[in-house]
């Protein structure tokens, strides 16, 4: 775990940049200082107990997009960061209990959030947020903090790291190259005409045409590659076969002629 007590750090202190208020009411035991995101942080390793393409890593990536995208669009850190943190608690438990994770993991939100004082309020938009983050259940995310981690959690899915992802969540369900290069298609390439904030299109741009490329060499490899080379050789081989069948059954009829 030493990886990520590392990346605690940096998330705090990345926090720490854009907010100076409380996370919560005066007198009450949790601040959004450091102290306070890392007992957060402490709190969701807990549901992590492997690495994967939903694995913790993930959940601190898209931290990290959320407070750069929501410094710019002018969010409330006080309901994003946790909202952030807590977006995918329950990604571990969704094949087990079949409870889709955004549900359950809102729930675990306000528990936490209500053990540690925080107001009704915040715990409704944070709950929002961690609701609506998931694109494809069609929740549309209504407030400013709820489209930044929409945007965050997408844009993860994009780029280098999007790729990397892509082929770890294949493996994790044992399929092949070409199975990730059907998921690359028909759902990252059309992920930047998704996003809601203009901070995260800028951001989609780049990743994007990064995702392209690889796409695009990848189905040329696929196309050039030994692949496409044995399917060309066993099409040959099945074309001869049918043309010696044919030749072998004529000389069987002519025979047959012959001896009436």
């Amino acid at each position: 775990m030493s990886e990520f007590r590392h990346n605690h750090s940096q998330i705090a202190e990345t926090v720490d940049l854009h907010m100076t208020t409380a996370l919560f009411l005066p007198g009450n035991s949790l601040t959004m200082d450091n102290t306070g995101i890392e007992r957060m942080l402490a709190f969701v390793e807990t549901f992590f107990r492997q690495s994967g393409s939903h694995g913790l890593d993930h959940t601190l990536r898209v931290t990290r997009l959320c407070a750069e995208i929501g410094k710019a669009e002018g969010a409330d850190m006080q309901i994003l960061i946790p909202a952030a943190l807590f977006h995918d608690v329950a990604r571990p438990l969704e094949k087990e209990t079949g409870i889709p994770h955004e549900q359950e993991g809102a729930r675990i939100a306000a528990e936490y959030l209500r053990s540690h004082g925080c107001d009704e309020r915040r715990i409704r938009a944070i709950v929002h947020a961690i609701r609506a983050h998931r694109y494809s259940t069609g929740t549309t995310p209504q407030t400013t903090e709820a489209k930044v981690l929409s945007d965050a959690d997408k844009l993860d899915a994009m780029g280098a790291v999007g790729i990397a992802r892509t082929f770890m969540q294949a493996g994790e369900h044992g399929d092949g190259i070409e199975d990730a290069t059907s998921h690359i298609h028909e759902k990252l390439l059309k992920l930047r005409e998704l996003m809601y904030t203009d901070t995260a299109k800028e951001i989609a741009e780049e990743r994007h045409a990064l995702l392209q490329r690889f796409a695009d060499a990848l189905r040329t490899e696929l196309n050039d590659g030994p692949l496409s080379s044995v399917n060309e050789t066993l099409s040959c081989a099945y074309s001869a076969e049918k043309t010696l069948k044919k030749d072998w059954d004529s000389k069987e009829e002519d025979e047959a002629w012959k001896n009436l």
